[in-house]
């Protein structure tokens, strides 16, 4: 700002001294110099400031217009959110089929499109939003993998485990459908408890058909041992009551 303000003093001095000839005359020109030589510093002054100002409503109208564009990519973001949770919906449901089933559950294909476009959206969300995307993802991958382990290599209550990473999944998917239909600004991860699992559970397995040799009896106590793994302070098998029975 001083150095602004130096160059101003120079180019008032030289631009008195040229108008003092044009316009006056000589014999008044040293008076013109003597008034702006005096007051020289508050001039240069009050042309920085006007100056300053006009760079100063720059910067304003280029964060407004920063601003409006994060905004709409985040609505943009938020939009597209229901179509791949819905996408990852049916995933969910084509291994919840296989972990009915009484053969070894299979690998299905993981929703990868859906995946990401929950991650290239994530970048233009706010930090808790996309602390919840964010482990809805880490949580598909960890889920594929242990999913596509060999069969030889899989924990003996692995049919109670993929059990309680089902529920898991649904449960944080489910919990972004309020964020992706904008009805609410924000979003921030809450960890699933024992209770949120045990309904998940009760409110899928009453929309499917169970194989004559699975029943839900036996699905009951799986999961209920793997979640007495998840939530070793919370041991009870109360929870897991057959929504038949309920």
């Amino acid at each position: 700002m001083l150095e602004i303000i130096g160059a101003l003093h120079v180019q008032i001095g030289k631009i008195a001294g040229t108008l003092g000839e044009l316009l006056v005359g000589p014999e008044k020109q040293n008076a013109i110099i003597a008034f702006l030589h005096e007051w020289q510093t508050l001039i240069a002054g009050g042309l920085a400031l006007i100056g300053a100002s006009f760079v100063y409503r720059q910067l304003l109208d280029e964060r407004r217009r920063h601003r409006l564009e994060r905004e709409r990519r985040t609505k943009a973001a938020r939009i597209r959110t229901p179509h791949a949770l819905q996408e990852i919906h049916n995933y969910l449901d084509a291994c919840l089929e296989q972990w009915i089933a009484t053969a070894p559950p299979e690998r299905v294909d993981p929703p990868f499109s859906a995946l990401n476009t929950l991650m290239e959206g994530a970048v233009d969300v706010d930090e808790q939003s996309y602390e919840s995307i964010q482990e809805l993802v880490f949580h598909a991958q960890a889920f594929d993998a242990r999913v596509s382990e060999p069969v030889f290599s899989r924990p003996m209550n692995y049919r109670g485990t993929m059990g309680v990473d089902l529920m898991t999944f649904y449960y944080l998917a489910d919990r972004l459908y309020d964020f992706g239909r904008m009805r609410v600004e924000k979003l921030p991860y809450i960890p699933p408890t024992r209770h949120d699992l045990c309904q998940i559970f009760a409110q899928v397995i009453l929309f499917k058909k169970l194989s004559p040799d699975r029943d839900e009896e036996k699905l009951h106590a799986e999961l209920s041992r793997a979640l007495d793994i998840r939530f070793p302070e919370t041991r009870s098998t109360k929870d897991l009551k057959s929504p038949a029975s309920s």
